[in-house]
């Protein structure tokens, strides 16, 4: 089968974090063997002035799967609609260039509705070539976009031959946020990368306790819940300690939080890192936790649990459908009292946790060969009744 994506963003190279998982996952695709190729916009700006040199059309072979980007420059303040204008003319431009050196693909595969699917659903009315959804955001549930875009978004799901949702909670929430109970969504999880699997060592950190959050440092992470529920458990108690990885414009707010309950011997706030030096800080850490108010998955989880860490996540969302009572605990959403209890049994019970049953269980269920085999089976379903 000759399968194209068009994701709605990518990684500009393979350093780059945003995209990351699209990237990952077709990578993994390739490696199962299937004939796929990635056609992507990536938009820089200006603070990446080295990007202007890069301008234009980049072909390449990323770990074997043949990639083609469209490099741009936003001139101009960011903007949703520009970026929408930009990124969709850019996909049709790349698909045009595409099928005249390798012909029509069996089928597309949109990663997100805005605005690869919208690019799909378009070259499939034109093309008669099915096209496959698979839905990431959390924007529709949590009410966070325009009506014109979301009419958009409707007209996409309306239109494709499947839509995969990456958690079921998630795939709930769209179909009530499109007042569309009839749609019927396949579920298929998101996959660790490999390296998070292969670097599982069965050993214990050293005798302090050291938990991590890693995430973006905004509003639906609800760091500031997390820090208040940590300063109820482990106040004064400096053999526990908690790091945060990551930035985001709540930053100064939650080091001012730390400072203020007195914590600052027991956080500390590292900053953005590299997916490695994630991996390298899960690693280090007895366990992981993540205290968002809302996630169609959670990734960072399953990361933890690939390296053999139990977890701690809120009932959001999409954790609800990896923590199980073998690999963490869940606690209440925007509840310092809930976190602070799971935060306080995890630490007392540390040792009931078995680090190879936690990571069998993540190289079970989300593994990229778990991924690849769920994948190709809705593929290989979509092109039959094409």
């Amino acid at each position: 089968m000759h399968i194209v994506v068009l994701p709605s963003w990518y990684p500009s190279d393979s350093h780059d974090a945003a995209g990351s998982f699209f990237r990952e996952q077709a990578i993994a695709l390739k490696e199962s063997g299937m004939n796929i190729s990635v056609l992507a916009v990536c938009l820089h700006g200006l603070r990446n002035y080295k990007a202007i040199f890069k301008q234009g059309i980049a072909e390449s072979v990323d770990s074997q799967l043949p990639t083609h980007r469209l490099h741009l420059m936003r001139w101009l303040p960011r903007s949703d609609k520009f970026d929408a204008v930009i990124v969709t003319a850019g996909l049709h431009f790349l698909f045009k260039r595409y099928i005249k050196k390798y012909g029509l693909p069996d089928v597309i595969h949109a990663q997100c509705a805005l605005f690869g699917g919208v690019v799909a659903q378009q070259l499939s009315a034109k093309y008669g070539i099915p096209y496959i959804v698979t839905e990431h955001c959390s924007i529709y549930a949590r009410g966070l976009v325009s009506t014109s875009d979301k009419a958009r978004a409707n007209t996409v799901f309306e239109h494709a031959h499947k839509l995969i949702a990456v958690s079921k909670p998630f795939a709930e929430d769209l179909k009530k946020a499109f007042d569309a109970p009839h749609q019927t969504w396949g579920i298929i999880p998101n996959m660790v990368e490999q390296r998070f699997l292969d670097d599982f060592e069965n050993t214990q950190p050293n005798t302090s306790f050291s938990f991590i959050s890693i995430g973006s440092l905004n509003k639906n992470k609800a760091i500031d819940t997390l820090i208040r529920a940590f300063h109820r458990a482990f106040k004064g108690n400096e053999q526990v300690t908690l790091t945060i990885a990551g930035d985001g414009v709540e930053r100064m707010n939650l080091e001012a939080l730390s400072s203020q309950l007195q914590l600052t011997k027991q956080i500390k706030f590292i900053g953005s890192i590299s997916r490695q030096r994630a991996l390298e800080e899960i690693k280090s850490a007895n366990a992981l936790v993540s205290a968002s108010l809302y996630e169609t998955f959670g990734v960072v989880l399953i990361e933890a649990l690939a390296l053999g860490k139990p977890v701690i996540a809120t009932r959001c969302g999409g954790p609800e459908t990896i923590v199980t009572d073998k690999v963490g605990l869940l606690a209440d959403k925007n509840s310092v009292d809930s976190l602070s209890i799971q935060l306080t049994t995890l630490y007392q019970n540390y040792n009931q946790y078995d680090p190879e049953a936690i990571h069998n269980y993540c190289q079970q269920n989300y593994s990229k060969q778990a991924y690849t085999n769920l994948m190709r089976q809705q593929f290989n379903n979509v092109i039959k009744k094409a």
